[in-house]
C-alpha cells in the first residue's frame, strides 16, 4: 500500500524543483524520486538522510533523519540551531561513513553514530 504521508513529504521537501534537479541535488536518479513520489518505492537510509539535509522544515529534517534509523534523542535539549550547515554536513557524513563501515547496513545500530554525533554537538567541534 502506497503510504500518501510519505509520498506528500517528498514533494514537499523537493518544493519547485523538478525531480531531475532535485534528484541531482540527493545524489540519486530522477526515477528514484519519481518513485517515491508515486509510492512505488521508499528512499533508502542514505536517502533519507539526504532528504533531511535538504528539508527547510526542521520537523520534516526529524522525520527524515528518524526514517534513516538515526536515533535524534541524543541530541535533546541540545541548541543546534546555530549549527545550521554544517551540522546537517556531519549528519550525512557521519551516516555514509556508519554504512561504509557496517557490513549489513539494514540491521545496523546507529548508537556509534549518534555518539560522534553528540560528541560533536557537545564539545562544539563544529
Amino acid at each position: 500500500m502506497k503510504d500518501q504521508r510519505i509520498m506528500a513529504l517528498v514533494r514537499k521537501i523537493r518544493g519547485g524543483r523538478t525531480q531531475t534537479q532535485f534528484a541531482k541535488m540527493l545524489g540519486t536518479k530522477q526515477g528514484s524520486v519519481s518513485y517515491w513520489e508515486s509510492g512505488k518505492s521508499l528512499p533508502t537510509g542514505t536517502d533519507w538522510c539526504r532528504l533531511g539535509n535538504v528539508a527547510t522544515d526542521p520537523a520534516d529534517r526529524m522525520i527524515c533523519w528518524e526514517k534513516a534509523g538515526i536515533d535524534l534523542s541524543v541530541l535533546a535539549g541540545a541548541n543546534v540551531a546555530p549549527l545550521g550547515e554544517a551540522l546537517l554536513n556531519d549528519v550525512e557524513a557521519l551516516f555514509a561513513q556508519h554504512l561504509q563501515t557496517t557490513k549489513n547496513a539494514l540491521n545496523c545500530s546507529f548508537g556509534e553514530l549518534m555518539d560522534q554525533l553528540a560528541s560533536i554537538v557537545k564539545g562544539g567541534a563544529l
